[in-house]
């Protein structure tokens, strides 16, 4: 009889056949543990819905909260009103703007004050400047005669206060009366009250030989006299 030599090897064979079928079996029923939780409720589903959409509004809070500035109350209400002063300040530059503007393309009239100022500048220039009276100064004496170019002048101050400065007029007539010439003058001299000042002027037709009628005359020319008429245009007084 013949000995079987193979059946240890098919025992061994059987026995991992086994061992393989068992551990299938073991992943099948561990598969079908898990189905159960794939499978979940409409219950379940919403609860998921909805805590995924409240995940995305605290993200997109969140996100939102990256991009602006989060601040306290008392915060808020100190950054609107530093807004509103920031506003008023810019609307007050844009109001000095236009008014450069304004100013530069119309020529600027007369302030209220130079308006004020500009009369009592001249109010105190014109108090040193005495009233024009034909008798406060007159021509106390006058002499030319044809050998000096300039006449002497002397005006007489009929005033109570001291004169500092006279600007007049002297004509100049013919024996007939008729007008000659006239010779406008300023002059800055200091006569006081009630006396009588000298100087010089230039004397009329030097060169023609005419003299004062009072003073001496060209001999060649005798008859070469004229007269004088003096004119106040005004003085100052102090």
């Amino acid at each position: 009889m013949i000995e079987n030599n193979n059946e240890p090897s098919h025992g061994l064979l059987k026995f991992l056949l086994a061992l393989v079928l068992l551990a299938l079996i073991v992943a099948f029923v561990s598969v079908l543990a898990s189905i159960p939780s794939c499978h979940k409720t409409d219950k379940e589903k919403a609860s998921e819905t909805l805590a995924i959409k409240e995940s995305d509004k605290v993200s997109s809070s969140q996100i939102a909260s990256d991009d602006q500035l989060i601040v306290s109350e008392k915060e808020w209400k100190k950054l609107k009103k530093d807004v509103r002063e920031l506003q008023k300040e810019l609307k007050k530059l844009q109001d000095e703007i236009n008014q450069l503007h304004s100013e530069v393309r119309q020529p600027k009239s007369p302030s209220a004050h130079s308006a004020t100022t500009q009369p009592a500048t001249q109010s105190t220039t014109l108090s040193s400047i005495a009233t024009i009276s034909t008798n406060d100064i007159t021509l106390s004496n006058y002499s030319h005669d044809w050998i000096q170019s300039d006449a002497t002048v002397a005006l007489k101050n009929n005033t109570n206060k001291t004169i500092t400065f006279v600007a007049g007029r002297i004509y100049y007539y013919d024996m007939s009366g008729n007008m000659l010439d006239y010779q406008d003058f300023t002059k800055n001299v200091t006569i006081e009250p009630g006396l009588v000042k000298s100087f010089k002027l230039k004397g009329y037709g030097h060169m023609e030989k005419y003299a004062y009628y009072k003073s001496e005359v060209s001999i060649s020319n005798p008859g070469r006299k004229y007269k004088v008429k003096f004119e106040l245009k005004s003085y100052k007084s102090k």
